[in-house]
C-alpha cells in the first residue's frame, strides 16, 4: 500500500518528485492524519464524558426533588 501511495504522490507533482521526496510527503500524510484520528477520539471521549456529568446531574435534580417516604 505504501509503495502505491509513494508513486502516486509523485505523480501529483511536475517536475516529478525525487523517490525520498515522495516518501518523506508519504509519511507527512501519514502522520497527519495519524494525528486527525486521535484529535476525533479525543472529541468523542469528551462528548462521552459530557454526556454521562449531564445525565448525573439530572439524576441528582431528580433525587432531590422527589418526596421523602
Amino acid at each position: 500500500m505504501s509503495g502505491k501511495l509513494v508513486e502516486y504522490i509523485k505523480q501529483l507533482y511536475n517536475p516529478p518528485l525525487s523517490d525520498e521526496e515522495a516518501v518523506k510527503a508519504k509519511d507527512n500524510l501519514v502522520g497527519f492524519f495519524k494525528i486527525l484520528q486521535e484529535a476525533d477520539l479525543r472529541l468523542r471521549r469528551e462528548k462521552e464524558a459530557e454526556k454521562k456529568r449531564k445525565r448525573g446531574k439530572k439524576n441528582q435534580t431528580l433525587n432531590q426533588t422527589k418526596p421523602s417516604l
